[in-house]
């Protein structure tokens, strides 16, 4: 699992990495790292990169039902 980490202005992503992750089955996450609610205004920051990288929601781990992102954590993967 790679992780598109947004904290203020801070990226650990590039854009042009989120083709080849989706083409090779990578399953990836949208953080804010938010430690305050304040914080998690900076998600719209991760879900703009992720489109520019063409992830659909199906490419985003945090956006499936709770029983299927829940799946995915017990398996290990």
């Amino acid at each position: 699992m790679s992780t598109l980490d947004f904290k203020g202005k801070q990226f650990v992503y590039s854009h042009h990495l989120g083709v080849p992750f989706r083409e090779m089955g990578v399953s990836l996450v949208i953080s804010t790292d938010a430690h305050a609610t304040g914080d998690l205004d900076s998600m719209r920051f991760g879900v703009a990169v992720a489109r520019r990288g063409w992830c659909e929601a199906k490419d985003i781990l945090n956006t499936r039902p709770v029983e299927e992102f829940l799946s995915f954590l017990h398996r290990g993967a």
